[in-house]
């Protein structure tokens, strides 16, 4: 997990996206942060590839839920595992 951790740290702009404190859907009116996140997006977000976000799942270090064919990854489960890089 060094290999993330080293990501996030030469990408401050992602890392402060992922902080709740500071999520800018929370400072707009109205809007609530993400519960969930596609694949994609947890990937884009975190700089990593697909493919590593699905290890990632089968080793459960994310959480998943499924809604009709779609995984949706827990933000919550983002959140744990950066604080564990």
């Amino acid at each position: 997990m060094s290999e993330l951790k080293n990501k996030l740290a030469s990408q401050p702009q992602i890392a402060g996206t992922l902080d709740p404190s500071v999520s800018p859907d929370a400072a707009k009116p109205g809007r609530h942060p993400a519960l969930a996140m596609s694949v994609n997006d947890v990937a884009a977000t975190l700089g990593i590839g697909r493919t590593t976000v699905y290890k990632l799942i089968g080793e459960a270090r994310l959480q998943t839920r499924k809604l009709g064919r779609r995984t949706l990854v827990l933000s919550e489960s983002v959140f744990r595992l950066l604080g564990e890089a």
